[in-house]
């Protein structure tokens, strides 16, 4: 039928076979959890669908997780992030500029739960929901923007609605702080964000968030950074990071493409 499917392999050719022939058509984002992999697909009506292989003495079957209704708009599902039991979902919703973050509790059978609705910058590659996030501490560290005017700030979030909540608004007013480069080095998380400093520049600041979820502002890495939008966000897509031994590397790159 034209339609890819999900397959599997132990590395020999009589192991390597499609799972499932009937569900799960166009298979992606593949994310491991628990020794189990999520997987994105579209079911039987179309509908974009969160599925899980499902191992079971040594057979594979694909289990739908998933339950979202038929909607003639057929929104994707953009991102799958796990952290620790819990599985994050960013689904489109009817508008082009927002989109719905939920969360799935490994093998719980319930959900997925809705956590709250963000807004979109129209920033690049950078502003889908979950593209620039990490797991630390079990918890859920993403960069989001919730339309109130603060523009894309740090949130964080357990797999509970009550518990989705802006971590640190780190420009003020409706700036964008635009974190991004998360490395998570041990028992502390590193990443950078745009400090406006009035006008169209931005210091570009390197954070330290520890164990607790306090902020440390550690350095000024680049000094009147000048946004790739002028005042809008930064395009946090090309920021990249890396720590070794609780030292903090990062690379970043202007409007001009010039890389600092």
């Amino acid at each position: 039928e034209g339609s890819q499917r999900a397959w599997i392999s132990d590395g020999t050719t009589a192991g390597t076979h499609v799972v499932d022939k009937t569900l799960a058509k166009n298979p992606r984002l593949f994310t491991e959890l628990k020794g189990e992999v999520y997987f994105v697909g579209e079911d039987s009506n179309g509908v974009v669908q969160v599925f899980m292989i499902n191992v079971q003495d040594n057979s594979f079957a694909i289990d739908v997780v998933s339950q979202f209704s038929s909607d003639p708009t057929k929104p994707d599902i953009t991102q799958l992030h796990g952290v620790g039991g819990m599985l994050f979902i960013s689904r489109d919703t009817a508008s082009a500029s927002k989109t719905d973050l939920f969360s799935y509790a490994h093998k719980s059978g319930n959900g997925p739960d809705r956590l709250n609705t963000f807004h979109l910058d129209g920033t690049a590659g950078s502003d889908q929901l979950l593209a620039v996030a990490a797991s630390f501490n079990d918890r859920l560290i993403f960069a989001a923007n919730d339309g109130t005017g603060r523009g894309r700030e740090l949130w964080i979030s357990d797999g509970t609605a009550a518990n989705t909540e802006l971590l640190a608004d780190l420009a003020s007013g409706g700036d964008h702080g635009a974190p991004g480069a998360f490395v998570v080095d041990g028992s502390v998380m590193f990443f950078v964000a745009a400090k406006p400093t009035g006008g169209s520049t931005s210091d570009l600041v390197a954070y330290q968030l520890d164990q607790n979820f306090a902020i440390k502002e550690l350095a000024t890495i680049t000094p009147s950074f000048t946004p790739t939008s002028g005042t809008e966000a930064l395009d946090i897509a090309s920021f990249a990071g890396n720590a070794v031994d609780f030292t903090y590397y990062v690379a970043t790159q202007n409007g001009s493409g010039d890389y600092a």
